[in-house]
């Protein structure tokens, strides 16, 4: 779900050592089936995307998702998640190893390396975050790829009575605006995020076969199904200048 709107992307799987393209898939019909209501079909909106405008409102329920190839059934569950505020983010330089270490060329990009921290409180019972930062480009957010701008992780360390502090680290430009979402996810999602990190990592080596992410989506199909709750603030990036 994004925006309130179901997205579901279908590719054909390829080798990891495979740079070729990608062979998407245009001839399935796909569903969503709401907990307590009909089935919902996305239309194809692009080569491979199905998407259709849909409500996501009923927290702690499992939606599913049915896609039909050439008559192979594939199937996969997701439970929405109770929402998450943020109750406030505060960015400040990054001294020390963290500043040394996330650092890049400051003269050539002009950034610097802040700390991106996300204050919440927890929910009861067993909960799944990722939290992602974005800066905004033409009005619009896009995702920061630097390797720390996001984090996963569950709340079994953490006492829910406290509000928990969560840090990102991101290279940032002076006066800065850029965006931090909170999503609240199910442990399947959680699940496959944290194994294609893991798998992302260990495919570095040069004998080192990476195995596939854990997904939630029958016949071992290579993917994920994700309904998913989320809350977001913007603040900017503290004024400075390059020495």
């Amino acid at each position: 779900a994004l925006n309130n709107t179901a997205v579901v992307m279908l590719s054909k799987t390829a080798p990891y050592f495979d740079k070729g393209d990608i062979e998407l898939i245009k001839n399935a019909t796909v569903r969503v089936i709401p907990p307590d209501s009909g089935a919902v079909y996305l239309p194809m909106v692009s080569d491979g995307v199905y998407a259709i405008p849909m409500q996501f409102s009923r927290y702690d329920k499992p939606y599913k998702l049915e896609v039909d190839i050439n008559g192979v059934l594939y199937e996969a569950e997701s439970t929405l998640p109770q929402r998450v505020m943020i109750d406030s983010v505060k960015i400040e330089e990054a001294t020390g190893l963290i500043a040394r270490f996330g650092n890049t060329d400051n003269k050539k990009t002009g950034k610097k390396v802040f700390m991106v921290n996300c204050y919440f409180k927890d929910l009861p019972g067993e909960n799944y975050y990722r939290i992602n930062a974005y800066r905004i480009v033409d009005s619009l957010p896009v995702l920061i790829d630097d390797d720390n701008a996001f984090q996963l992780f569950d709340d079994s360390y953490f006492n829910q009575t406290d509000e928990i502090e969560m840090p990102l680290v991101a290279n940032l430009y002076s006066n800065e605006p850029i965006m931090v979402e909170l999503v609240t996810i199910d442990k399947a999602t959680y699940t496959y995020y944290i194994t294609m990190v893991q798998t992302r990592n260990s495919a570095g080596g040069s004998f080192s076969v990476p195995e596939n992410p854990k997904s939630n989506i029958s016949k071992n199909a290579l993917g994920y199904f994700s309904v998913y709750s989320s809350d977001t603030m913007f603040a900017i990036t503290p004024a400075f200048n390059l020495e």
